[in-house]
């Protein structure tokens, strides 16, 4: 076996393989097969709450898109009505729902599709703890079943949502402002903000 003895031959002898290396490693940095690529351009989008779509999915509309206090929760605990804190969903971003949970602020994205079908992703909050525990026990419960549904369906100033077992029924505030949100309705009654991003 040949083994160089300066180190200047050492050096052009690994010059090669670090190139070869490094063209390995910008291969492995591509965008990846034009199959996959292909398949990802020519799946359809899911519908989302902004874009309308001819024959499937929906737009919130304008008297759905406000900020929903939770009026009761029903679920394998029974139901809470009314609850033990204040806790709202707020529909006035597109492609997303927030509110308080009673504690803490949260959000997440959100589908609506046909016959009001709703995707809510997965949720995000804020984690400041409730002074008291019946406060923090309803927000947990509350996130919970926010998490499984998966219907909504207004009915005048009454928002229902179901699935997975579970009914949240919220009662419209009409302080705030239907349609999308104003920088006026950024912020909650008690100075706190309303949106977490």
């Amino acid at each position: 076996m040949f083994r160089p003895t300066t180190p200047r031959a050492r050096l052009l002898l690994g010059a090669p393989a670090a190139a070869v290396l490094a063209l390995g490693l910008l291969a492995g940095c591509s965008s990846g097969d034009d199959a996959a690529s292909t398949d990802d351009a020519s799946s359809s989008p899911k519908p989302s709450a902004s874009t309308p779509e001819s024959d499937s999915g929906a737009v919130i509309d304008t008297g759905m898109a406000r900020l929903w206090p939770l009026a009761s929760i029903t679920d394998a605990e029974g139901t809470l009505a009314p609850p033990t804190v204040s806790a709202t969903l707020d529909l006035r971003e597109a492609d997303k729902v927030s509110g308080q949970g009673g504690c803490n602020g949260f959000g997440a994205d959100a589908t609506l599709g046909d016959g009001g079908s709703l995707v809510i992703g997965p949720i995000v909050s804020t984690k400041r703890a409730c002074a008291d525990p019946d406060q923090q026990a309803q927000e947990t419960r509350y996130l919970a079943a926010l998490d499984q549904v998966d219907k909504i369906a207004q009915s005048g100033d009454t928002l229902t949502l179901t699935g997975g077992g579970v009914e949240l029924v919220y009662s419209a505030d009409t302080s705030k402002s239907a349609g999308p949100k104003t920088d006026d309705d950024s912020t909650d009654d008690d100075g706190t903000s309303a949106v977490v991003n």
